[in-house]
């Protein structure tokens, strides 16, 4: 094991143990959105929208750590998919709540989205 600073994740072994985390999450969403045998609109509101917020969270605390290895996510097209299913399925797409919960949604995978490309530009 090697060690290169003094921070948490400054080790071998222990930033395998966030990129294992990470890679989860991102695995998750994918299956999610790719299941065609899943509640899409479930799994989604379950799934893709919080491991989207944890993914942002974990960024925000670790950012030289993750964002260079966040570039090739597919964030735009998770969001794109996502909000496409939410609109579709979602039982009364323009009732307040559905309305407020949707801006919610993209401002989750929004902000997720301008971290990655702000950090990599």
């Amino acid at each position: 094991m090697s060690r290169w600073g003094e921070g948490n994740f400054d080790n071998d072994l222990a930033s395998d143990v966030l990129f294992f985390i990470v890679w989860g999450l991102v695995d998750r969403i994918n299956e999610c959105l790719e299941d065609d045998e899943r509640n899409k609109l479930l799994c989604g509101e379950t799934e893709v929208v919080p491991s989207v917020d944890i993914l942002l969270t974990l960024a925000k605390a670790y950012p030289d750590i993750l964002l260079r290895s966040f570039a090739d996510l597919p964030i735009s097209s998770w969001k794109k998919k996502y909000l496409h299913i939410f609109e579709t399925e979602s039982e009364n797409p323009t009732h307040k709540f559905q309305i407020e919960r949707s801006l919610i949604i993209q401002e989750t995978f929004s902000q997720l989205e301008e971290l990655v490309e702000k950090y990599n530009s």
